[in-house]
């Protein structure tokens, strides 16, 4: 399967954990970004070695001495690619869901 299909699925899946343990935090502190950052790479360093994801080569732009990993090695630059991956996901899935809630808050006015 394409590594694009698998990285996106594994990202959302990567997105969802982070969002559970960020249920916990009510604080909603800005300085905690960088935690939610770092927890998403050890998602998905976690989901690839647990399901022995190696998709170094297929990953474009990484340096030749990643892009030849094997094994372990190349397990964690895949989850670090997917941790990355499902960073971004979530940046979209809170614009998504903005605009949804947005869209609803304005049909409930009418």
């Amino acid at each position: 399967m394409d590594f694009f299909v698998l990285a996106t699925a594994y990202s959302a899946i990567a997105t969802k954990l982070v969002d559970a343990v960020r249920y916990f935090d009510k604080s909603d502190d800005p300085r905690l970004k960088l935690l939610w950052i770092s927890l998403s790479m050890v998602f998905g360093v976690a989901l690839s070695l647990l399901y022995e994801l190696d998709y170094s080569e297929a990953i474009q732009g990484l340096p030749e001495r990643f892009a030849s990993l094997t094994g372990t090695g190349a397990q964690i630059v895949t989850g670090l690619a997917i941790g990355a991956y499902a960073s971004g996901l979530h940046e979209l899935f809170d614009a998504l869901s903005g605009v949804a809630k947005r869209a609803v808050s304005s049909g409930t006015q009418n």
